[in-house]
Protein backbone atom coordinates (compact mmCIF):
# COMPACT_ATOMS: atom_id res chain seq x y z
CA UNK A 1 0.00 0.00 0.00
CA UNK A 2 3.07 2.35 0.99
CA UNK A 3 4.28 1.69 -2.34
CA UNK A 4 1.48 2.04 -4.64
CA UNK A 5 0.91 5.31 -2.37
CA UNK A 6 4.17 7.04 -2.94
CA UNK A 7 4.30 6.29 -6.61
CA UNK A 8 1.55 7.96 -6.91
CA UNK A 9 2.48 10.66 -5.22
CA UNK A 10 5.63 10.87 -6.46
CA UNK A 11 6.17 9.93 -9.93
CA UNK A 12 5.09 12.24 -12.78
CA UNK A 13 3.77 10.86 -16.13
CA UNK A 14 2.45 12.40 -19.47
CA UNK A 15 -0.31 10.13 -20.63
CA UNK A 16 -1.65 9.89 -24.32
CA UNK A 17 -5.08 10.69 -24.92
CA UNK A 18 -6.52 7.64 -27.26
CA UNK A 19 -9.75 7.02 -29.08
CA UNK A 20 -12.49 5.33 -27.85
CA UNK A 21 -12.95 1.38 -28.34
CA UNK A 22 -14.23 0.34 -32.55
CA UNK A 23 -17.03 -1.30 -33.55
CA UNK A 24 -16.91 -5.35 -32.92
CA UNK A 25 -15.29 -7.40 -35.85
CA UNK A 26 -16.72 -10.47 -37.16
CA UNK A 27 -13.23 -11.96 -37.02
CA UNK A 28 -11.28 -11.37 -33.76
CA UNK A 29 -8.00 -9.80 -33.42
CA UNK A 30 -6.41 -7.01 -31.89
CA UNK A 31 -6.02 -3.47 -33.34
CA UNK A 32 -4.88 -0.04 -31.38
CA UNK A 33 -8.55 0.93 -31.63
CA UNK A 34 -9.66 -1.65 -29.19
CA UNK A 35 -6.77 -1.99 -26.81
CA UNK A 36 -5.36 1.04 -26.29
CA UNK A 37 -7.43 1.56 -23.18
CA UNK A 38 -7.02 -2.02 -21.28
CA UNK A 39 -3.26 -1.96 -22.09
CA UNK A 40 -2.46 1.85 -21.55
CA UNK A 41 -3.99 1.28 -18.24
CA UNK A 42 -2.91 -2.36 -17.28
CA UNK A 43 1.19 -1.47 -18.56
CA UNK A 44 0.72 1.75 -16.27
CA UNK A 45 -0.54 -0.36 -13.06
CA UNK A 46 1.93 -2.93 -13.46
CA UNK A 47 4.80 -0.50 -13.37
CA UNK A 48 3.41 1.16 -10.84
CA UNK A 49 2.74 -1.96 -8.45
CA UNK A 50 6.48 -2.92 -9.34
CA UNK A 51 4.86 -6.38 -11.26
CA UNK A 52 7.50 -9.12 -11.78
CA UNK A 53 4.81 -12.03 -13.19
CA UNK A 54 2.24 -14.05 -12.36
CA UNK A 55 -1.53 -13.72 -11.67
CA UNK A 56 -2.04 -9.77 -11.48
CA UNK A 57 -3.33 -9.50 -7.87
CA UNK A 58 -6.65 -7.54 -6.83
CA UNK A 59 -4.77 -4.43 -5.82
CA UNK A 60 -3.25 -4.07 -9.54
CA UNK A 61 -6.45 -4.75 -11.35
CA UNK A 62 -8.14 -1.99 -9.01
CA UNK A 63 -5.04 0.75 -9.79
CA UNK A 64 -5.84 -0.09 -13.06
CA UNK A 65 -9.55 0.96 -12.95
CA UNK A 66 -8.55 4.25 -11.26
CA UNK A 67 -6.26 5.08 -14.32
CA UNK A 68 -9.08 3.95 -16.36
CA UNK A 69 -11.47 6.26 -14.24
CA UNK A 70 -8.76 9.44 -14.53
CA UNK A 71 -8.49 8.42 -19.06
CA UNK A 72 -12.63 8.96 -19.00
CA UNK A 73 -12.01 11.97 -16.61
CA UNK A 74 -9.58 13.43 -19.01
CA UNK A 75 -10.96 12.58 -22.02
CA UNK A 76 -14.65 13.17 -21.75
CA UNK A 77 -14.90 15.20 -18.59
CA UNK A 78 -16.13 11.99 -16.53
CA UNK A 79 -16.40 13.23 -12.62
CA UNK A 80 -17.75 10.05 -11.38
CA UNK A 81 -17.69 7.08 -12.79
CA UNK A 82 -20.12 4.10 -12.26
CA UNK A 83 -20.44 1.12 -10.05
CA UNK A 84 -21.33 -1.09 -13.16
CA UNK A 85 -18.96 0.51 -15.59
CA UNK A 86 -15.78 -0.02 -13.09
CA UNK A 87 -17.04 -3.90 -13.26
CA UNK A 88 -17.43 -3.83 -16.73
CA UNK A 89 -13.70 -3.06 -17.10
CA UNK A 90 -12.52 -4.81 -14.42
CA UNK A 91 -13.80 -8.21 -16.09
CA UNK A 92 -12.08 -7.35 -19.26
CA UNK A 93 -8.67 -7.57 -17.39
CA UNK A 94 -9.43 -10.23 -15.64
CA UNK A 95 -10.77 -9.64 -12.34
CA UNK A 96 -12.82 -12.79 -11.35
CA UNK A 97 -16.07 -12.12 -8.71
CA UNK A 98 -17.82 -9.28 -7.24
CA UNK A 99 -15.26 -6.14 -6.90
CA UNK A 100 -14.56 -5.37 -3.65
CA UNK A 101 -12.51 -2.36 -2.86
CA UNK A 102 -9.21 -2.97 -1.70
CA UNK A 103 -8.68 -2.29 1.81
CA UNK A 104 -8.31 1.41 3.12
CA UNK A 105 -8.41 2.52 -0.21
CA UNK A 106 -11.54 4.69 0.98
CA UNK A 107 -9.94 6.16 4.36
CA UNK A 108 -6.50 6.98 2.27
CA UNK A 109 -8.69 8.88 0.04
CA UNK A 110 -7.66 6.87 -3.28
CA UNK A 111 -11.55 6.52 -4.05
CA UNK A 112 -14.41 7.58 -3.02
CA UNK A 113 -17.92 5.70 -3.69
CA UNK A 114 -20.79 7.99 -4.08
CA UNK A 115 -24.14 7.01 -3.72
CA UNK A 116 -26.56 8.78 -7.07
CA UNK A 117 -30.43 8.99 -7.48
CA UNK A 118 -32.41 5.74 -7.13
CA UNK A 119 -29.89 4.01 -5.50
CA UNK A 120 -27.62 3.99 -8.03
CA UNK A 121 -23.53 3.40 -7.02
CA UNK A 122 -20.70 5.49 -8.55
CA UNK A 123 -16.72 6.11 -7.94
CA UNK A 124 -14.58 8.83 -7.65
CA UNK A 125 -11.39 8.23 -7.69
CA UNK A 126 -9.86 11.36 -7.21
CA UNK A 127 -5.85 10.24 -6.49
CA UNK A 128 -5.78 9.17 -9.84
CA UNK A 129 -7.54 12.21 -11.53
CA UNK A 130 -5.39 14.26 -8.96
CA UNK A 131 -2.54 12.67 -10.89
CA UNK A 132 -3.63 13.57 -14.26
CA UNK A 133 -3.27 16.80 -13.77
CA UNK A 134 -0.61 17.24 -11.36
CA UNK A 135 1.94 15.05 -14.04
CA UNK A 136 2.14 17.74 -16.79
CA UNK A 137 5.72 19.16 -17.46
CA UNK A 138 7.66 16.01 -16.71
CA UNK A 139 7.64 13.61 -19.92
CA UNK A 140 6.52 10.11 -19.35
CA UNK A 141 5.24 7.54 -22.21
CA UNK A 142 3.49 4.78 -22.99
CA UNK A 143 3.61 3.04 -26.17
CA UNK A 144 1.59 0.00 -27.63
CA UNK A 145 2.48 -2.17 -30.30
CA UNK A 146 0.84 -5.19 -31.82
CA UNK A 147 2.81 -8.33 -31.91
CA UNK A 148 -0.22 -10.62 -33.44
CA UNK A 149 -3.15 -11.45 -33.62
CA UNK A 150 -3.44 -11.65 -29.85
CA UNK A 151 -0.25 -9.96 -28.46
CA UNK A 152 0.21 -6.60 -27.98
CA UNK A 153 3.69 -5.11 -26.23
CA UNK A 154 3.36 -1.85 -23.72
CA UNK A 155 6.21 0.07 -22.21
CA UNK A 156 6.33 2.21 -19.62
CA UNK A 157 9.04 5.24 -20.30
CA UNK A 158 9.70 7.92 -17.27
CA UNK A 159 12.19 10.19 -17.60
CA UNK A 160 13.74 11.76 -14.58
CA UNK A 161 15.99 14.95 -14.94
CA UNK A 162 18.94 12.36 -13.90
CA UNK A 163 17.75 8.84 -15.10
CA UNK A 164 15.76 7.32 -17.05
CA UNK A 165 13.91 3.57 -17.21
CA UNK A 166 11.53 1.41 -19.79
CA UNK A 167 9.53 -1.36 -18.24
CA UNK A 168 8.12 -3.30 -21.17
CA UNK A 169 5.08 -5.44 -20.62
CA UNK A 170 3.09 -8.24 -22.89
CA UNK A 171 -0.35 -8.47 -22.85
CA UNK A 172 -2.32 -11.43 -24.65
CA UNK A 173 -6.10 -10.48 -25.39
CA UNK A 174 -9.14 -12.88 -26.31
CA UNK A 175 -12.61 -12.34 -27.85
CA UNK A 176 -14.72 -10.96 -25.05
CA UNK A 177 -17.55 -13.53 -24.79
CA UNK A 178 -19.88 -10.74 -22.83
CA UNK A 179 -21.61 -9.16 -25.79
CA UNK A 180 -22.70 -6.50 -23.39
CA UNK A 181 -19.54 -5.26 -22.79
CA UNK A 182 -18.08 -1.95 -23.26
CA UNK A 183 -14.56 -4.04 -24.49
CA UNK A 184 -14.83 -6.32 -27.28
CA UNK A 185 -11.25 -7.84 -25.79
CA UNK A 186 -10.90 -9.58 -22.46
CA UNK A 187 -7.16 -9.76 -20.89
CA UNK A 188 -5.80 -13.26 -20.97
CA UNK A 189 -2.65 -12.67 -19.83
CA UNK A 190 0.06 -10.08 -18.76
CA UNK A 191 3.65 -10.89 -18.60
CA UNK A 192 6.77 -8.19 -17.07
CA UNK A 193 9.22 -8.82 -20.49
CA UNK A 194 13.18 -8.39 -19.34
CA UNK A 195 13.99 -4.14 -18.86
CA UNK A 196 16.40 -3.06 -20.91
CA UNK A 197 18.91 -1.26 -18.60
CA UNK A 198 19.76 2.51 -19.58
CA UNK A 199 23.24 2.93 -19.08
CA UNK A 200 25.80 5.66 -18.73
CA UNK A 201 27.41 6.89 -21.83
CA UNK A 202 30.36 7.18 -20.83
CA UNK A 203 30.98 4.10 -19.28
CA UNK A 204 33.09 1.42 -20.60
CA UNK A 205 30.91 -1.70 -20.39
CA UNK A 206 27.54 -3.15 -20.47
CA UNK A 207 25.55 -4.23 -17.57
CA UNK A 208 25.58 -7.83 -18.85
CA UNK A 209 29.58 -7.65 -18.51
CA UNK A 210 28.96 -6.39 -15.05
CA UNK A 211 26.65 -8.81 -14.11
CA UNK A 212 28.75 -11.73 -15.84
CA UNK A 213 31.92 -10.55 -13.85
CA UNK A 214 30.48 -10.83 -10.41
CA UNK A 215 29.00 -14.40 -11.27
CA UNK A 216 30.62 -16.48 -8.26
CA UNK A 217 32.64 -18.46 -10.58
CA UNK A 218 34.12 -15.52 -12.42
CA UNK A 219 35.88 -14.19 -9.20
CA UNK A 220 36.99 -17.38 -7.66
CA UNK A 221 38.95 -18.02 -10.75
CA UNK A 222 41.04 -14.73 -8.95
CA UNK A 223 40.11 -14.91 -5.64
CA UNK A 224 39.33 -18.12 -2.94
CA UNK A 225 37.45 -15.89 -0.63
CA UNK A 226 34.46 -13.14 -0.62
CA UNK A 227 33.83 -11.34 2.64
CA UNK A 228 30.53 -9.44 3.29
CA UNK A 229 30.58 -6.33 6.28
CA UNK A 230 28.03 -4.11 7.32
CA UNK A 231 29.09 -1.55 9.20
CA UNK A 232 27.32 -0.90 12.27
CA UNK A 233 24.92 -3.39 12.36
CA UNK A 234 24.45 -6.35 14.83
CA UNK A 235 28.44 -5.61 15.49
CA UNK A 236 29.27 -5.06 12.62
CA UNK A 237 27.93 -8.59 10.98
CA UNK A 238 30.19 -10.31 8.67
CA UNK A 239 29.59 -13.48 5.98
CA UNK A 240 31.47 -15.08 3.72
CA UNK A 241 32.17 -17.28 0.21
CA UNK A 242 35.17 -19.24 -0.21
CA UNK A 243 35.76 -22.52 -1.42
CA UNK A 244 36.48 -25.20 0.88
CA UNK A 245 38.38 -28.00 -1.98
CA UNK A 246 36.09 -28.25 -5.04
CA UNK A 247 33.14 -26.87 -2.82
CA UNK A 248 31.56 -23.70 -2.07
CA UNK A 249 30.78 -22.54 1.71
CA UNK A 250 28.74 -19.85 2.74
CA UNK A 251 28.68 -18.95 6.15
CA UNK A 252 27.59 -16.77 8.78
CA UNK A 253 29.31 -16.51 12.09
CA UNK A 254 27.15 -15.84 15.08
CA UNK A 255 30.17 -15.74 17.84
CA UNK A 256 31.04 -19.86 18.73
CA UNK A 257 28.05 -20.74 16.84
CA UNK A 258 27.47 -20.56 12.63
CA UNK A 259 24.78 -21.07 10.02
CA UNK A 260 24.97 -20.87 6.00
CA UNK A 261 24.68 -23.43 2.99
CA UNK A 262 27.83 -26.26 2.42
CA UNK A 263 26.98 -28.93 -0.65
CA UNK A 264 22.94 -27.90 -1.15
CA UNK A 265 22.55 -28.21 2.54
CA UNK A 266 21.26 -25.31 4.62
CA UNK A 267 22.97 -25.96 7.90
CA UNK A 268 23.35 -24.42 11.60
CA UNK A 269 24.83 -24.58 15.02
CA UNK A 270 23.21 -21.25 16.78
CA UNK A 271 20.28 -21.62 19.56
CA UNK A 272 21.00 -25.24 20.21
CA UNK A 273 22.80 -26.09 23.54
CA UNK A 274 24.41 -29.05 22.44
CA UNK A 275 25.95 -27.68 19.73
CA UNK A 276 24.76 -29.98 17.53
CA UNK A 277 25.03 -29.25 13.63
CA UNK A 278 21.53 -29.41 12.58
CA UNK A 279 20.92 -29.77 8.61
CA UNK A 280 18.08 -29.62 5.91
CA UNK A 281 18.77 -30.18 2.40
CA UNK A 282 16.57 -28.98 -0.12
CA UNK A 283 16.50 -25.83 1.25
CA UNK A 284 19.37 -24.17 -1.41
CA UNK A 285 19.17 -25.41 -4.68
CA UNK A 286 18.40 -29.01 -6.20
CA UNK A 287 22.14 -28.96 -7.60
CA UNK A 288 23.98 -31.34 -5.13
CA UNK A 289 27.35 -28.96 -4.98
CA UNK A 290 24.67 -26.30 -4.15
CA UNK A 291 26.86 -23.98 -6.50
CA UNK A 292 23.45 -22.92 -8.69
CA UNK A 293 22.06 -20.87 -5.18
CA UNK A 294 25.79 -19.56 -4.66
CA UNK A 295 26.42 -18.57 -8.23
CA UNK A 296 24.24 -15.34 -8.16
CA UNK A 297 24.58 -14.31 -4.25
CA UNK A 298 26.24 -11.28 -5.75
CA UNK A 299 23.88 -10.91 -8.18
CA UNK A 300 20.73 -10.21 -6.27
CA UNK A 301 22.65 -6.60 -5.65
CA UNK A 302 21.91 -6.03 -8.73
CA UNK A 303 18.86 -7.62 -9.74
CA UNK A 304 15.88 -5.15 -11.12
CA UNK A 305 18.23 -2.21 -11.88
CA UNK A 306 16.74 -0.03 -14.76
CA UNK A 307 19.19 2.72 -14.63
CA UNK A 308 22.95 2.99 -14.09
CA UNK A 309 24.47 6.96 -13.46
CA UNK A 310 27.98 7.60 -12.80
CA UNK A 311 28.23 9.43 -9.09
CA UNK A 312 31.78 9.31 -8.93
CA UNK A 313 35.43 8.25 -8.64
CA UNK A 314 36.85 7.76 -4.96
CA UNK A 315 40.01 5.88 -3.28
CA UNK A 316 40.07 4.28 -6.72
CA UNK A 317 36.67 2.52 -7.36
CA UNK A 318 34.07 3.77 -9.40
CA UNK A 319 30.82 4.93 -8.28
CA UNK A 320 27.32 4.40 -9.80
CA UNK A 321 24.01 5.80 -9.23
CA UNK A 322 21.67 2.75 -9.50
CA UNK A 323 17.82 3.44 -10.36
CA UNK A 324 15.49 0.59 -9.70
CA UNK A 325 11.63 0.84 -11.38
CA UNK A 326 10.13 2.35 -8.37
CA UNK A 327 12.12 5.03 -7.87
CA UNK A 328 14.50 4.30 -5.34
CA UNK A 329 18.38 4.34 -5.79
CA UNK A 330 21.28 2.65 -4.51
CA UNK A 331 24.90 3.53 -4.73
CA UNK A 332 27.07 0.41 -5.94
CA UNK A 333 31.01 1.01 -6.22
CA UNK A 334 32.88 -1.38 -8.61
CA UNK A 335 36.97 -1.90 -8.58
CA UNK A 336 37.27 -0.41 -12.57
CA UNK A 337 39.24 -2.96 -13.30
CA UNK A 338 37.82 -6.24 -12.27
CA UNK A 339 34.53 -5.01 -12.25
CA UNK A 340 34.30 -6.65 -8.97
CA UNK A 341 31.47 -4.95 -6.33
CA UNK A 342 33.18 -3.29 -3.39
CA UNK A 343 30.49 -1.69 -2.17
CA UNK A 344 26.79 -1.23 -2.12
CA UNK A 345 24.81 1.44 0.18
CA UNK A 346 21.41 1.78 0.21
CA UNK A 347 18.77 4.11 1.42
CA UNK A 348 15.26 3.68 1.45
CA UNK A 349 14.35 7.04 2.05
CA UNK A 350 15.78 10.20 3.99
CA UNK A 351 13.87 9.06 6.90
CA UNK A 352 16.14 5.89 7.34
CA UNK A 353 19.55 5.82 7.57
CA UNK A 354 21.50 4.15 4.61
CA UNK A 355 22.46 0.17 4.95
CA UNK A 356 26.11 -0.67 4.01
CA UNK A 357 27.56 -3.53 2.42
CA UNK A 358 31.25 -3.98 2.15
CA UNK A 359 32.74 -6.74 -0.01
CA UNK A 360 36.47 -7.64 0.46
CA UNK A 361 38.18 -10.22 -1.14
CA UNK A 362 41.14 -12.96 -1.22
CA UNK A 363 41.18 -12.54 3.06
CA UNK A 364 42.24 -15.92 4.78
CA UNK A 365 39.29 -17.77 4.58
CA UNK A 366 37.73 -19.02 7.99
CA UNK A 367 38.45 -22.89 8.96
CA UNK A 368 35.38 -24.44 10.68
CA UNK A 369 35.84 -27.71 12.46
CA UNK A 370 32.02 -28.84 11.64
CA UNK A 371 33.17 -29.05 8.39
CA UNK A 372 35.75 -31.44 8.90
CA UNK A 373 33.29 -34.30 8.73
CA UNK A 374 32.53 -34.06 4.94
CA UNK A 375 36.69 -35.38 4.46
CA UNK A 376 35.68 -38.47 6.03
CA UNK A 377 33.21 -41.46 5.75
CA UNK A 378 29.57 -40.52 5.37
CA UNK A 379 26.92 -41.79 7.02
CA UNK A 380 23.68 -42.45 5.06
CA UNK A 381 20.20 -40.99 6.70
CA UNK A 382 16.96 -41.76 5.32
CA UNK A 383 13.68 -39.56 4.80
CA UNK A 384 10.24 -40.94 4.53
CA UNK A 385 7.98 -38.06 3.85
CA UNK A 386 4.18 -38.77 4.58
CA UNK A 387 2.19 -36.42 2.50
CA UNK A 388 -1.97 -36.21 3.06
CA UNK A 389 -3.92 -35.12 0.01
CA UNK A 390 -7.54 -33.84 1.63
CA UNK A 391 -8.85 -33.46 -2.30
CA UNK A 392 -8.91 -37.36 -2.72
CA UNK A 393 -8.02 -37.95 0.64
CA UNK A 394 -5.48 -40.14 0.07
CA UNK A 395 -1.75 -40.25 1.28
CA UNK A 396 1.53 -40.28 -0.62
CA UNK A 397 4.86 -41.28 0.44
CA UNK A 398 8.57 -40.41 -0.82
CA UNK A 399 11.95 -41.33 0.41
CA UNK A 400 14.95 -38.57 1.07
CA UNK A 401 18.33 -40.87 1.20
CA UNK A 402 21.40 -38.46 2.32
CA UNK A 403 25.01 -38.69 3.19
CA UNK A 404 25.94 -36.47 5.76
CA UNK A 405 29.09 -36.58 8.12
CA UNK A 406 28.77 -38.50 11.04
CA UNK A 407 28.40 -36.04 13.76
CA UNK A 408 25.79 -33.72 11.61
CA UNK A 409 21.88 -34.45 12.26
CA UNK A 410 19.48 -34.04 10.09
CA UNK A 411 16.29 -32.02 11.04
CA UNK A 412 14.29 -30.45 8.32
CA UNK A 413 13.11 -27.12 8.51
CA UNK A 414 9.58 -28.66 8.15
CA UNK A 415 9.99 -30.77 11.30
CA UNK A 416 11.54 -28.00 13.13
CA UNK A 417 8.95 -25.00 12.55
CA UNK A 418 6.07 -27.52 13.10
CA UNK A 419 5.05 -29.06 9.49
CA UNK A 420 5.67 -32.27 9.66
CA UNK A 421 6.62 -33.92 12.81
CA UNK A 422 9.43 -36.64 12.90
CA UNK A 423 9.11 -39.78 14.12
CA UNK A 424 11.52 -42.63 14.64
CA UNK A 425 9.27 -45.40 13.24
CA UNK A 426 6.71 -46.01 10.48
CA UNK A 427 3.51 -46.22 12.49
CA UNK A 428 4.67 -42.76 14.13
CA UNK A 429 4.74 -44.13 17.83
CA UNK A 430 8.49 -43.11 18.98
CA UNK A 431 8.67 -39.63 18.74
CA UNK A 432 12.07 -38.63 17.07
CA UNK A 433 15.12 -37.77 19.42
CA UNK A 434 19.00 -37.84 18.18
CA UNK A 435 19.70 -41.42 17.26
CA UNK A 436 23.39 -40.59 18.09
CA UNK A 437 26.54 -40.30 15.89
CA UNK A 438 28.41 -41.91 13.19
CA UNK A 439 25.00 -44.85 12.55
CA UNK A 440 22.98 -44.69 9.97
CA UNK A 441 19.27 -44.04 10.61
CA UNK A 442 15.54 -43.52 9.35
CA UNK A 443 13.77 -40.76 10.11
CA UNK A 444 9.66 -40.81 9.52
CA UNK A 445 8.00 -37.42 8.76
CA UNK A 446 4.08 -36.92 8.67
CA UNK A 447 1.86 -33.67 8.49
CA UNK A 448 -1.14 -35.79 9.82
CA UNK A 449 0.17 -36.54 13.36
CA UNK A 450 1.79 -33.72 15.95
Amino acid sequence: MKRILAAILTLALVFAVFPAASARAEDFSVSEDNIETQAFCVALAAQLNDYYGGEPDPLLLWDAAGWYAAREYRINGTRLISDSAIRDFLASIGYTGYPVLPEAWESYGIVIPVTGAGNSHYYDFQQHKTMFDAMIGITSEISTSIKGPHTVESAVTIHYPDHQFTIPFRLTFNENTDTSSAFRCKLNELERLPSPVHMDETLNFTWEQLREENRLTNIMKWCPSVRFTNPGYNDDSVSWLFLDGDSVVFSIPYGENISGTYRNYSFDTFAFPDGKVRASIGAVSDDPEGSAYHETLLLDYLENVVDVQVSHEEDGLLWLNCWYAYGTMQQIAIDPGTLFIRQVSYQYSPDYEASVTVFDYNNPAPEYAILSGWKKSLRTVSAVWEDYDEESGTFSYRTQTLEIPGDWEYLPYAARWGEYTPYLDARYTQSYSYPGDNIDYTIFLTAAKG
